[in-house]
């Protein structure tokens, strides 16, 4: 069992050990900059309107769900093995490489059926021979936003998505990266602070329909995975009846000296400007049982934006909770 030890938050030596995550955090606005635009410009430049786009990939739903509200035609994310069988010539293919992804059927059926084709992955990929260099936008290195947010401008210049600046979206992760790095202190740091918040308890996400909700599923992936303890995202509907069965808490009582079967819940929710009314129920029914509450929150600005910066917040509060939590002898 893992305890945390908000001591170690602010142990240089501890975080030096631990600074490859939080660099790779920190170092998300640089690798947007570095994102070469000009292939994207040039290949949306060259797409003529399709008949329907097919995405594949790591953020294809990202993708999806950023585009289709303004996109002229149907958009698809597909998450089968190679393309629908009713892909052609009249068709636009789009591929998000990433880690443990097979997209070399996808390719070779889009190029053998004629379809349009974008490939975003790093230049190294597998995917290089396979596909006509015209299509290929080529990256440093695999990064799912990265490559979500370069497809998008690419798209957005063909006009088939909303405009994306790139620079904004890397000043919008650098501003989260500046006040949640680790030379902030708790208590100026809100990262450090949420993570104290979730420590040694079981969090409950909720996000506000839309982009707000993948960000808390992703987020309480990142928890799961960095501390091992359970931390469940999902609607109202399915997180209500959780609070509504737990004891009150004693906010007071000592975790050690007074342990209790019964699961330690903490809930947090990530909403953006679009969805600023929704978790009420959730936020009055934890009250209630003197649960305690956190929130991340965005204003308003581009979609993809909004969920940068609720997601980076919940990554550097995920990154700290591992840092700190330490092995109980």
């Amino acid at each position: 069992m893992r305890q945390f030890d908000d001591a170690l938050l602010e142990d240089d030596q501890r975080v030096a050990d631990y600074g490859d995550r939080l660099s790779d955090l920190a170092l998300l606005g640089a690798r947007l900059r570095l994102a070469d635009t000009e292939p994207c410009l040039a290949i949306g430049a060259n797409l003529v309107r399709p008949r329907a786009i097919i995405a594949l990939g790591a953020e294809a739903r990202l993708l999806q769900a950023v585009v289709e509200t303004q996109c002229p035609v149907p958009f698809v994310a597909w998450m089968l093995a190679g393309l629908p069988t009713w892909t052609s010539a009249l068709d636009l293919v789009v591929l998000l490489d990433g880690p443990d992804l097979e997209l070399t059927q996808a390719a070779d059926q889009a190029v053998r059926r004629g379809a349009q084709l974008m490939v975003v992955a790093p230049a190294d990929s597998g995917l290089n021979d396979r596909v006509p260099a015209t299509a290929m936008i080529g990256l440093g290195r695999a990064d799912p936003l990265v490559e979500a947010a370069v497809a998008l401008t690419s798209l957005a210049t063909a006009g088939l998505g909303p405009a994306l600046n790139l620079a904004e979206l890397a000043d919008a992760v650098d501003q989260v990266a500046a006040v949640s790095g680790p030379r902030n202190p708790l208590g100026r740091n809100p990262a450090k602070d949420l993570a104290c918040a979730l420590a040694d308890s079981s969090p409950l996400v909720w996000g506000a329909p839309g982009l707000a909700a993948r960000a808390a599923r992703r987020v309480a992936g990142a928890i799961r995975e960095a501390t091992g303890w359970p931390a469940l995202a999902a609607d109202e509907s399915a997180l209500m009846p959780l609070i509504a069965g737990s004891g009150r808490q004693d906010l007071f009582a000592d975790p050690i000296e007074q342990p209790s079967r019964a699961p330690r819940f903490s809930v947090l929710l990530l909403q953006d400007d679009a969805g600023a009314a929704a978790g009420g129920r959730l936020w009055r029914a934890a009250q209630a049982k003197s649960i305690r509450v956190e929130t991340i929150e965005t204003a308003a600005g581009h979609p993809l934006i909004r969920y940068a910066e609720m997601l980076q917040q919940g990554l550097f509060a995920a990154a700290y909770l591992d840092l700190a939590s330490v092995e109980e002898c």
